[in-house]
């Protein structure tokens, strides 16, 4: 398909870009099954941009759309932007680190962030995009989910998005709340010797409240901490929700990842109930998004609170953990699916790819990666 209109009318064969970084799991799980149903399938590694890897976009007068060229990941070759569709997957950007100057190198990756973003917007409209990039540009911001979330009709956690110390005082006092919780707009990262730290939800003592002159350079958000039977996550294919409960060996543990990485965590499927599957739903398409995975609080009355949605959120963990949860099957069908994904439909069955069958051949693949691409190491 050569720039039309995307899915007027799609081929069976579907040609499918996954933008993406080295290792990521998920993209070579669905390379691998995507391939083996005979769909094109390359990958741009865009960690790779502005270190060993080029790209260019040219405006021809001549022609209505413009030329978008990369290197392609499969064959290591100049590759023209002609897809069907697009998975902005997890593109990370690693800016290099031969500009020594710190202010130099702040303007140099103010210019390659904004490069890549013109360069996702430059093809928005010659294939249908999970999720689309302006779309994607306002749901990662956590303050925007909230507010949608509140408006469709969701309940969500007391909050507070702050950097000011005295106004969380007064946020406790003033919703009588005796513990709260704290959590980053981002993911945030440390490289350390022993490693990578992570920064999770914590909880904030009174003992803890940071000094105005901490806080101030550092907002945050800043929520009642809900009461809690367990958590779930809602992998969301458009209209297709696939829910997951997940148990921790700690009963009030503030943030599952982290138990995920320590003691570890139980997964067994979960029936969502009709209002809320309605509201996620709702929430999908008025975001204007295709894929995500949401995070719930359930407590022990039964209510679900909402708490975010992560527009590239992991979800292949869930099946590791609880193999009749099919949910490498469903991605390879949405993705190779031959209209647009807003009319996805899904129906139970015996799952044609499984974490299991492909695990070797991944970690294989996978291995390899590590060993080829200079930005691995600065991924890990």
């Amino acid at each position: 398909m050569s720039h039309s209109t995307p899915f007027q009318k799609l081929c069976y064969m579907t040609s499918i870009l996954i933008i993406t970084s080295p290792q990521d799991t998920h993209s070579i799980f669905l390379r691998v099954a995507l391939s083996e149903e005979g769909h094109k399938v390359s990958r741009l590694m865009s960690s790779e941009l502005f270190n060993t890897e080029t790209a260019s976009i040219t405006f021809d007068n001549q022609s209505t759309t413009e030329d978008i060229e990369f290197i392609c990941a499969e064959t290591k070759a100049a590759t023209q932007m002609d897809y069907d569709r697009v998975w902005l997957r997890r593109p990370k950007l690693i800016h290099p680190n031969t500009i020594q100057d710190t202010h130099t190198h702040n303007l140099f990756s103010r210019e390659q962030n904004t490069f890549f973003d013109g360069l996702c917007l430059a093809y928005e409209g010659n294939a249908e995009w999970i999720n689309p990039p302006q779309a994607r540009s306002r749901i990662v911001n956590k303050v925007y989910q909230l507010k949608l979330a509140r408006k469709l009709g969701f309940e969500i956690p007391q909050t507070i998005v702050t950097n000011d110390a005295a106004a969380v005082q007064n946020f406790k006092a003033k919703y009588k709340i005796n513990d709260l919780i704290i959590k980053s707009f981002h993911t945030l990262y440390w490289p350390s010797d022993d490693g990578v730290k992570i920064m999770y939800t914590s909880a904030l003592e009174n003992s803890d409240l940071l000094t105005s002159q901490q806080l101030i350079a550092t907002p945050s958000i800043v929520q009642e901490r809900v009461p809690k039977a367990f958590e779930i996550r809602v992998v969301a294919f458009r209209s297709v929700l696939v829910a997951a409960k997940i148990n921790t060996q700690i009963a009030d543990a503030i943030d599952w990842r982290y138990e995920q990485n320590t003691r570890g965590i139980a997964v067994e499927p979960y029936k969502l109930p009709e209002d809320i599957e309605s509201l996620c739903k709702n929430f999908m398409e008025k975001a204007g998004i295709k894929f995500g995975c949401f995070d719930f609080i359930v407590t022990p009355s039964g209510k679900h609170i909402f708490l975010e949605i992560n527009e590239s959120g992991q979800f292949l963990f869930l099946e590791e953990l609880c193999p009749e949860i099919h949910l490498l099957d469903i991605a390879v069908n949405f993705l190779g699916f031959d209209n647009s994904v807003d009319n996805f439909i899904w129906q139970e069955r015996e799952p044609q790819y499984t974490l299991k069958d492909l695990q070797t051949i991944v970690n294989t693949l996978k291995s390899k990666e590590e060993n080829n691409y200079t930005s691995s190491v600065q991924l890990k």
